[in-house]
């Protein structure tokens, strides 16, 4: 037991040190909802109350509009929970507790709101994922009995199953882009692979008497319930595996004491765990996941985001998001499928947990990448158990014993490194980088302005207005805007259901877009009345072209170019005889003129 812990304790460390590593390389913006849904309402909570901004997305304001029902009847409570709220505050509670943290000992540093969740993430969330896929990888193991090793550095604790699941997750594009993130996904990745490692010994069978489920088992189930609170589709995954537990069994008293007691029961403890937990956030009873239900599905509205084909999840998520995995992961899922008797009963369970979750979600019109990141770490196993089990033997052959080391590293190590790591640098370090550099750059602009005497007797050197003149939630908020003892008050474009959903509407972001002077001259003159808003310090703005057109309407207003940051690559012009040249799409920051004088 000891020579066990001590081993995970090691395995854990090494995880830790290459999740952070990871996380501290992250210099990009994947998706809003990494903040919009984690960083934002923790900075809420945490820093609201001293005067800091606030910003909560429609997602947490939701609520349900009385129509004349009174009394506390079932009926207007499963109104509230429908209608209410769709995002759960269980997935925030790490940020929040650091920013607490880092109040209470003031050092809530720039540094470390804007970027101490992703390295926490890394340790909570990322390594334990890793941590899980090696641990359900031994129970995978028992299919085959595989020689250790010949290069690892843990060749006396791991079998090769394990270590090349573990080279699979950690070379993983996707791992290390999105699951390193402060996702709802991530963490409901999280919950379903340490579930699965707790599982493991139920779905093997080997816990049959119906009262000698193991607390461990108990436990997955409840990590399911809070995974169904963090998001409601997990249930895609969970369901199967309830059902996956109660099938072995061999009596009908087996298989109710199994589906009802430690897959429902505990499933429920979890749920009212997240349920308890935004009771206290929200102050009344909210079930985000039912209103994530009825706005999604219901409603039908999750397509106001975005909309694909029914199969794109197997045709174009799968593959994305598997990169060089594809071919080993198709391998070791049609070999799993081919063979009979109980060999193969670990790794079919793994493929039919991913082909219900993805199936479950194909149903829905939004889909993204990051949708189906829970299934990635049992790809990771499967394909690891392939290199393992197929590609490995196979390598080990070919030549003399003398030269396993190398041909191991130049067919195995050395395509999974280069077919990852180029693309995942690009994107970690210059794909959507504006969203994240143009709050350093005004944090230092305002740092600067504020070290500065000589503005104390011509402003208020604590207060500055910025607005964001970009698409939907194009960039991190207050949690990237955080100076202590000074308060920034931030305006961006309204992109919610309420405007995207009516036709007779239109949201602030396109109205932006498709009239750009006539927008700001709606927002900031109002002809004899003068401004209709304050003019900000600060104003940010998407691209040379829509600059251009508006940057005589901002000189009228106060506001001159400040900088220019780059957001993403545009384009690579090749020339003949010539290297070839990269075009690159800005941010653009203007200031207030008044600003512009003590430079």
């Amino acid at each position: 037991m000891t020579s066990n812990r001590s081993k995970l304790s090691s395995l854990y460390l090494l995880a830790c040190i290459y999740r952070v590593m990871n996380a501290l390389a992250i210099q990009t913006q994947f998706d809003a909802d990494e903040y919009w849904q984690c960083l934002e309402p923790a900075y809420c909570l945490a820093f609201s109350s001293d005067g800091h901004g606030c910003a909560f997305t429609w997602e947490w304001t939701r609520r349900f509009e009385d129509d004349g029902l009174s009394g506390n009847n079932t009926y207007t409570s499963i109104m509230h929970a429908l209608k209410g709220p769709v995002r759960s505050f269980l997935p925030v509670l790490p940020t929040y507790a650091l920013y607490v943290v880092a109040k209470w000992f003031r050092f809530d540093t720039p540094w470390i709101v804007s970027r101490g969740p992703l390295v926490l993430n890394a340790i909570l969330v990322a390594a334990p994922t890793d941590l899980a896929v090696v641990s359900i990888a031994r129970w995978v193991t028992k299919d085959h009995v595989i020689s250790k090793p010949q290069l690892s550095f843990f060749r006396n604790e791991l079998s090769s199953v394990q270590w090349w699941v573990l080279i699979a997750s950690f070379t993983s594009w996707f791992n290390g882009y999105a699951l390193i993130r402060t996702y709802s996904n991530s963490m409901e990745s999280m919950l379903l692979a340490v579930g699965l490692a707790f599982l493991c010994p139920e779905l093997a069978g080997s816990t049959p008497q119906y009262f000698r489920f193991k607390p461990a088992s108990a436990l997955a189930f409840i990590l399911g319930g809070m995974s169904l609170c963090v998001r409601f589709t997990a249930i895609a995954a969970w369901v199967p595996i309830g059902l996956l537990c109660c099938i072995p069994k061999k009596s009908l008293r087996d298989k109710a004491y199994t589906l009802f007691v430690l897959c429902a029961a505990f499933g429920i403890v979890g749920l009212l765990i997240g349920m308890f937990v935004d009771r206290i956030f929200y102050g009344f009873w909210a079930i985000p996941f039912l209103g994530s239900f009825h706005f999604n599905v219901i409603l039908g509205k999750g397509s106001l985001y975005g909309a694909h084909h029914a199969l794109w999840y197997f045709f174009a998520g799968i593959p994305a998001i598997s990169g060089a995995l594809l071919p080993l992961f198709v391998l070791d899922s049609a070999m799993a499928i081919a063979e009979k008797g109980n060999r193969a009963k670990s790794r079919q369970i793994l493929v039919i947990i991913v082909i219900s979750y993805v199936a479950l979600h194909s149903f829905s019109a939004h889909k993204e990448f990051r949708f189906i990141l829970p299934v990635l770490p049992l790809i990771c196993i499967l394909s690891g158990h392939a290199l393992a089990a197929y590609v490995i033997p196979r390598i080990d052959n070919l030549g003399s014993a003398n030269t396993i080391r190398w041909r191991r590293f130049w067919l195995c190590y050395a395509p999974l490194i280069i077919l990852n790591y180029p693309h995942l640098w690009f994107l970690i370090s210059i794909h959507q980088r504006g969203s994240i550099e143009i709050n350093r750059t005004i944090l230092a602009r305002i740092q600067q302005l504020e070290g500065r005497k000589e503005i104390q007797t011509s402003r208020h050197s604590s207060y500055y207005n910025i607005h964001y003149f970009l698409g939907c939630h194009a960039t991190p908020l207050y949690s990237h805007l955080h100076l202590p003892n000074v308060n920034i008050d931030a305006w961006t474009l309204d992109c919610s259901p309420q405007c995207r959903s009516d036709p007779n509407l239109e949201c602030e972001s396109d109205r932006f877009q498709h009239d750009p002077l006539g927008f700001l001259e709606e927002a900031y003159v109002c002809g004899d009345e003068g401004m209709c808003r304050d003019t900000p310090d600060f104003f940010v703005i998407s691209g040379e072209s829509l600059s251009a057109i508006v940057e005589q309407e901002l000189s009228n207003v106060g506001l001159i170019e400040y900088t220019r940051v780059i957001h993403e690559m545009s384009s690579v012009n090749f020339a003949k005889d010539a290297l070839p040249s990269i075009s690159f799409r800005h941010l653009v920051l203007f200031q207030d003129k008044n600003l512009a004088v003590l430079n």
